[in-house]
Parts: structure tokens; sequence; C-alpha cells
């Protein structure tokens, strides 16, 4: 029975959650408490204000559950026919200028450990080919054909008609990828990445 007013009100309270339990810690306890057990303490983060982009994603994937719902005559409600699920809006991208890129690859790390060396050196070669980290830590020297980097990235794979990438490398990329080739820690990729968050 849910209906566009339920989702207005769902959305509001959201965005507005963090308010909410500060201003009544006693209620937001007990809804802790009857949280699901799949739901560790670790995973628990404190309550912070919503965006719009957050809102408008998670409307968005709501919409999706009720289309399969239908789809799957679990339900004829469509409660998105007069709901707006709002737009993601992001601002002018903010990037480092070349000269920044090389001040941090010709930084010395000498007394640094050498993972940190590494992930910087795979951070230089990011910014030389502009592929998204899950595709980055991928990649294999197969990839790498007469000094062109070749890849599928995996966001954009399912469509109908994926567009692979071709990316000429420069000098500096080109050497980062000859100074870790009998890297051990590869373990068959182009580069030693290790995890993406400690990258």
């Amino acid at each position: 029975t849910i209906d566009h007013f339920d989702l207005d009100a769902l959305r509001d309270y959201l965005r507005n959650e963090a308010t909410l339990a500060k201003a009544d810690p006693e209620i937001f306890s007990e809804i802790e408490k009857k949280a699901p057990l799949s739901l560790s303490l670790k995973q628990k983060r404190p309550l912070s204000d919503r965006g719009s982009n957050y809102l408008a994603k998670l409307m968005k994937n709501l919409k999706c559950v009720f289309s399969w719902m239908n789809e799957n005559d679990i339900t004829a409600n469509l409660p998105f026919k007069k709901f707006e699920t709002g737009e993601q809006v992001y601002g002018r991208p903010i990037y480092l200028t070349k000269e920044e890129r090389n001040i941090i690859a010709d930084a010395d790390f000498s007394d640094q450990p050498l993972t940190l060396q590494e992930q910087r050196d795979i951070f230089v070669f990011q910014c030389q080919v502009g592929c998204r980290v899950s595709d980055l830590k991928e990649l294999r020297p197969e990839n790498v054909h007469d000094g062109i980097l070749e890849y599928a990235p995996k966001k954009t794979s399912h469509n109908s008609n994926p567009i692979n990438p071709r990316v000429p490398l420069t000098p500096q990329a080109l050497e980062i990828i000859e100074k870790y080739m009998d890297n051990p820690f590869r373990q068959g990729r182009l580069l030693p990445f290790v995890s993406d968050q400690k990258y």
C-alpha cells in the first residue's frame, strides 16, 4: 500500500535521521538493539546528514526493487509513478595538475616503507591512464601491447556495446611498469596493488 506520500516521508526521514537521533537518543538506542544481527557493531557508523546525491541514489535503488516486484507479479503497486527520485548532481571535477603529479612522483620516499613507494608509483600510473581503481587492480601484463594499454572497464562491461579503452602509455607510465616487472607481489597483475582501502 506504499504510495508517493510514504516515499516523501521516507526520504524526509532519511535526510533528517541524524538530527532526529541526536534529539531523541533513547528511541534510537532501542532501534539499534533491534537491528539485524548481521549488522555488527563494527559496521555501524555514526549517523550523519545525508546529501541529495545519496538520497537520489537510494530512491532509484528502491524504484528498481518496485519495478522488479511488478515484473515478477509480487505487487501491482506503482508508488514511483507520481514520485520523482531526484537527480545525482556532481560539481566540477578537481584534479591534480601535471606539476602537482610530478611533485608526488619525484618525492623522496627512501626513508619510508617500500610499500608506500610502490603505492605512490601506482597512483602516478593511474594518473597517467585515468582508469578506475576497480579496473586498475585487475590490469595484467597482457593488457599492454606495443606501448598501449587496453582493458575492459568493469563498470560498463555489462552494456550491450561496451567500449574498451586504448590508452597510449607515456614514458613515465612505461617506466613504472618496467620497475615492477620482477616484483614478487604483483601476483600476475601489472603492478603490486594492495587492497583498495590501503591504496
